[in-house]
């Protein structure tokens, strides 16, 4: 009998390594609030722009231009957060803070917190989710 060579099997591969950095992945709940937010805040900003005319003069002549930069800031940090800045999210809660004391001064106190509801919620979102939280996905 003639001697054989052995089979032998395939050399196995390396195991897999990760090509570069993971994409990231937001969460639904996260997408929906930071749309929200951008929304409401155009809305809300066109419309306290075509109404300030028409407003009682009760109102401090600045505060209407304030809540229209208030409104459009809060659309730039949420669009930062989609880009996913953690800048956006400290930029909000600024904006929150701002709109907070404008409401005072303003003699507004029954929504001088509204803004802190909206943070709230922005950050429960943020840390939704397993694999795909948001907060330390940021940069």
């Amino acid at each position: 009998m003639q001697n054989q060579p052995v089979p032998t099997a395939p050399p196995t591969p390396p195991p897999a390594q990760p090509q570069g950095p993971q994409p990231k992945r937001r969460h639904g709940c996260l997408t929906t609030w930071l749309i929200i937010i951008i929304l409401a805040n155009i809305i809300s900003a066109i419309v306290v722009a075509s109404v300030a005319s028409s407003v009682s003069s009760n109102i401090p002549g600045w505060l209407i231009p304030a809540e229209i930069v208030f409104g459009v800031w809060a659309v730039v940090c949420a669009i930062a957060l989609f880009m996913w800045k953690k800048w956006g999210f400290w930029g909000f809660f600024v904006g929150a803070v701002a709109g907070m004391i404008a409401n005072i001064a303003s003699g507004d106190y029954v929504y001088a917190v509204t803004p802190f509801i909206s943070v709230a919620i922005l950050y429960g979102v943020l840390n939704i989710g397993k694999d795909n939280k948001g907060w330390p996905q940021l940069e």
